[in-house]
């Protein structure tokens, strides 16, 4: 049992942590993207709703903001949002939002 609590924390320590915690949660990345386009994606305001945008429109538009390829009076402020994102972090709101209906 010793051994055993040994090994974890010389895993821990590493900074090795197994592949499922290292991927992106979108759920939980996407609580920004909710913040402003409303409670389930779904916006009461001038802000566009993005429940029931599909997964690859939502991933585009994600890289576009990022990549600065996407202007208008959105472009400042999601352009900062997505470019703290990765590919993979990217893909997972994506994924995420895509099942807001």
């Amino acid at each position: 049992m010793t051994r055993l609590i040994l090994a974890a924390a010389a895993v821990l320590a590493s900074g090795m942590v197994p592949a499922q915690a290292q991927q992106a949660d979108g759920r939980v990345l996407a609580m920004s993207c909710l913040n402003c386009h409303g409670p389930g994606g779904k916006s009461g305001g001038d802000i566009p709703s993005i429940a029931g945008k599909s997964e690859d429109f939502l991933k585009n538009a994600l890289v576009d903001f990022r990549e600065g390829k996407r202007t208008g009076n959105s472009a400042t402020v999601m352009g900062r949002l997505a470019k703290g994102y990765s590919d993979d972090e990217i893909a997972a709101v994506a994924k995420y939002i895509a099942t807001l209906k």
